[in-house]
């Protein structure tokens, strides 16, 4: 028998059967990667922090690049381009 054709919609990991806290099943409770795993999908209050910082930070990145893309004079031939 064939196995299923995979989709992009399928997920890489199933849901286990029984839910459980975090979707992790007691065998991994004990699991030393599972604070790591909490804190980089922003389940603990300091993970959703570094979330808001990361996001806050790219943003900033994103903001920059258009601004200093304005008054490049290359592609920009107003008189603000040439003083800047």
């Amino acid at each position: 028998m064939a196995a299923a054709q995979a989709l992009e919609t399928t997920p890489l990991f199933p849901k286990p059967d029984h839910e459980s806290f975090d979707g992790c099943d007691d065998s991994q409770a004990e699991d030393p990667r599972l604070p790591l795993y909490r804190f980089l999908e922003a389940k603990t209050p300091a993970g959703r922090r570094y979330e808001h910082f990361t996001i806050f930070l790219i943003s900033i990145s994103v903001v920059t690049f258009i601004l200093s893309s304005l008054f490049l004079p290359e592609y920009n031939d107003s008189p603000i381009a040439d003083k800047c």
